[in-house]
């Protein structure tokens, strides 16, 4: 059941009373960024407490412009006045500056999902008033209540906004985690500073994590290296997913493998089957993520009440279902398989290509258009129609994409196997299909290897990299990182 939207004023008064103590604006100091940082926020239907951690976004008119149309008001905490104040997004009414160590209300009639990149704050030192601060979180690595609380002079309570059930988190009581791109509140018995500078390993961007040859993952702390984390699974993985507010990531392997990767730690989860498992993918909100395989497809849910994770068959046949992918800012998903194209939003059913092995499927960034690779072409999906974009060579397939950010552009990986060794295949798709030349020495390729698995492609800063892996029938394992720079794009 959906929520009623909340005025303006109704907020307002509901939020207040938390406050006993009157404030003064704390002041705030920066340094110059020097990285680029993308910020994803995942609206929920009302109030939402967040922080956006860009540098020059503007006045409150130009975020609710940034937001769209569904954002009705934003809010901040006036330190001084000791309430706080609103702006009225069709008004020119408080029109008050977006700064990004400070954490804002947005408040929004329909579930959005929000994405902005900029220059990055990478350091602050704030001026902390007597009583109630609202900061706002600008670290890609997550923190705890307790962390942070010992971090901050005279910081007895931090108050945290859940977004989702619109009531507030208090610690001491729930060492609640503090994302990205989040609000906070501060409680100081005194007046006093918080400094804090990224680490050089989060200037570069987010922590992003690929399948690997074998049992382990690898992890990328730079853009450029990557280091080995080793999972205890004794099942090769071949997909994983974060949860799109970056709390914990599931992977999918063989033998109906699902693992929780989770601040270095790795849990496993009954899957209730012993069916191969190729792709995951969350929902836009992360209530759950499906989850597809060979004759299978399964959603994951966790209980919070009951601190379970669930997982449930949707449906259990012949077919093959080989990946999956969320339209962003919508509800539902694309499921390639043996035999078509599915949708599946609460329902489950069939929509084009039958009786077409279908391959690999994304969306672009936008949600415009998706693509689809079969076995002999690539189709592009508007919603409604599949069109065919591009015929493929003999024996050239396309097995994962992934979207160039902020345009819609796709950057595709697969094979091409023309006299019995295979070749990695890179190209990019914008309603035309266009390879890129790969020179001797970026790639290596197995000859009498049987198949290669490519992992799921992941943007961060304008470079996108897969890692390849092939099995030959010895049993040998052969891997290797395929890196191509889009370099500066204009949209």
């Amino acid at each position: 059941m959906r929520r009623k939207l909340i005025t303006t004023v109704a907020i307002t008064l509901l939020i207040i009373p938390m406050f006993s103590a009157s404030v003064s604006a704390p002041s705030t100091q920066t340094s110059p960024a020097i990285s680029i940082h993308t910020c994803t926020i995942y609206f929920h239907q009302g109030w939402n407490l967040i922080s956006i951690p860009i540098l020059d976004i503007g006045k409150a008119s130009d975020l609710k412009s940034l937001i769209g149309n569904n954002c009705t008001a934003i809010a901040k905490w006036d330190t001084v006045l000791g309430r706080f104040i609103t702006h009225p997004t069709e008004t020119g009414i408080s029109n008050f500056k977006i700064e990004p160590q400070h954490g804002y209300f947005v408040n929004v009639i329909d579930d959005t999902v929000f994405q902005v990149q900029g220059q990055a704050v990478v350091n602050i030192n704030i001026s902390l008033e007597n009583g109630w601060n609202l900061l706002g979180w600008f670290d890609p690595l997550s923190t705890y209540a307790n962390s942070l609380i010992g971090k901050i002079s005279y910081c007895t309570h931090i108050k945290k906004w859940n977004n989702a059930t619109q009531n507030f988190e208090l610690y001491p009581g729930n060492n609640f985690k503090i994302n990205y791109c989040e609000g906070f509140f501060v409680y100081v018995e005194q007046k006093s500073r918080w400094s804090y500078e990224l680490k050089d390993t989060d200037k570069d961007g987010l922590y992003d994590i690929w399948e690997e040859n074998g049992f382990n993952i690898t992890k990328e702390t730079t853009g450029e290296t990557l280091t080995n984390i080793s999972t205890g699974l004794t099942q090769n993985l071949n997909s994983i997913a974060w949860k799109t507010d970056g709390s914990y990531a599931l992977m999918v392997g063989d033998n109906g493998t699902i693992a929780k990767y989770n601040e270095k730690k790795i849990s496993t989860i009954n899957s209730g089957t012993n069916k191969n498992l190729y792709s995951v993918a969350w929902q836009p909100n992360s209530n759950y993520a499906l989850i597809c395989g060979k004759n299978i497809i399964l959603k994951y849910e966790y209980d919070e009440n009951n601190d379970r994770d669930n997982v449930i068959i949707l449906r259990e046949d012949s077919n093959v279902y080989y990946d999956v992918a969320y339209k962003p800012k919508e509800n539902y998903a694309l499921i390639t398989s043996s035999n078509g194209t599915w949708k599946y939003d609460g329902n489950l059913g069939q929509i084009g290509l039958v009786g077409t092995i279908c391959k690999a499927v994304e969306w672009s960034w936008s949600g415009e258009v998706a693509y689809v690779s079969t076995n002999g072409a690539i189709y592009k999906y508007d919603g409604a129609d599949f069109q065919k974009t591009q015929t493929l060579w003999n024996n050239e397939e396309i097995l994962s994409m992934a979207p160039q950010t902020f345009a819609n552009y796709m950057l595709m990986a697969g094979k091409y196997k023309p006299y019995g060794d295979i070749w990695p295949v890179l190209a990019t798709c914008n309603g035309t299909y266009s390879r890129i030349q790969l020179s001797d020495g970026e790639y290596t390729y197995s000859e009498g290897t049987e198949n290669v698995c490519l992992g799921k492609l992941v943007s961060t800063g304008g470079t996108v990299n897969s890692p390849e892996n092939a099995v030959d029938g010895s049993g040998s394992t052969y891997a290797n990182l395929v890196a191509y720079n889009f370099g500066p794009y204009t949209a």
